[in-house]
């Protein structure tokens, strides 16, 4: 739908990741921020927002799991990794636990950025 990329763009709206169980997802690294969100309660939570290049595509995810959170501060920006959200049954239900690997090496060029996340 070209009205509704048009609108994506002219608005500096950046797609999202949503990660779901046991998907891997390969991202290149390219910017982190502290940022804050409303939860479905109407409370703020904070947490970190990462810029992230998929596969030619500029995207974003906001976490505030502190394992995942963890992981990706020990690394780079232009990391190329790759993520897997896992469930992991525990004493209280299941617990959402990140794998994160190198992904490799980047072989193409990261399309421009405009700015706003």
């Amino acid at each position: 739908m070209n009205n509704s990329k048009e609108f994506l763009k002219k608005h500096k709206i950046i797609p999202r990741i949503s990660f779901k169980p046991n998907e891997t997802r390969t991202l290149k690294l390219i910017d982190d921020k502290q940022d804050t969100i409303t939860d479905k309660q109407g409370q703020q939570v904070e947490g970190m927002k990462y810029k992230v290049l998929e596969g030619k595509e500029i995207k974003t995810f906001f976490t505030t799991a502190i394992s995942l959170i963890s992981k990706l501060a020990e690394l780079e920006p232009e990391a190329i990794v790759e993520i897997t959200q896992k469930k992991v049954k525990g004493e209280r239900g299941y617990l959402t636990t990140y794998q994160v690997e190198n992904g490799g090496i980047d072989d193409g060029e990261m399309p421009e950025i405009n700015g706003s996340e």
